[in-house]
């Protein structure tokens, strides 16, 4: 979903990144981890709202990507910082949602390694392929995740009640994440054996 809207908005995105221009482009993925620091601390302290609203920090996300490609600076430890810590911004956001109590510690832990897995197994895959299969399959990109948990935080409701069991909005589409994620990464592992084993009959 998010994801298809990559390309209309790259433009303005690449726009920005010429007011950041004179930033490195890892210090601006360093400067985004901290940035994300700020809704985490709204949601562990049980401000579902205005956590939802800072979560659109996170799409200062983009801009180091954005920045490299402007200035011609792409490189290969770029893309690893990028993904090292945009997990790391994963989990911490995950675990405030289980601080603020808007969900389950369980089920917080459920949704960590169903979070991790989307990206390992993409990463996993490209390496035992040699980037020959690239996985961007599934419904639960990270960008996807980010826009639901802010719709969650901003119309944020407590006391839902469904099939005799009383929700948050926040525990509800974290739910709806978990489903996609958990199907995302087992669609990845189906599609990673069909490719795989294609290149494994190939040798």
């Amino acid at each position: 979903m998010f994801e298809k809207l990559r390309d209309p908005l790259r433009k303005y995105v690449d726009f920005t990144a010429k007011f950041f221009a004179w930033m490195p482009p890892n210090i601006l993925t360093i400067v985004g981890l901290f940035l994300t620091l700020v809704p985490v601390y709204f949601f562990s302290i049980g401000e579902a709202r205005i956590g939802g609203f800072a979560l659109f920090i996170t799409l200062f996300d983009f801009l180091d990507g954005a920045v490299a490609r402007y200035t011609n600076r792409v490189t290969l430890f770029g893309e690893v910082l990028d993904a090292t810590f945009d997990r790391i911004a994963d989990g911490l956001i995950i675990f405030s949602l289980g601080l603020g109590s808007f969900i389950s510690w369980p089920f917080a832990f459920i949704l960590l390694i169903g979070f991790y897995l989307v990206s390992y197994t993409r990463a996993r895959v490209g390496e035992a392929s040699a980037k020959k299969v690239k996985l961007n399959v599934g419904l639960a990109q990270r960008g996807d995740r980010i826009l639901l948990l802010i719709l969650a935080g901003i119309f944020y409701t407590d006391g839902i009640e469904t099939l005799k069991y009383s929700f948050n909005t926040i525990e509800l589409v974290s739910v709806l994440i978990g489903v996609l994620v958990w199907h995302t990464v087992l669609l990845r592992l189906w599609t990673a054996y069909k490719k795989l084993k294609d290149l494994d009959y190939g040798k």
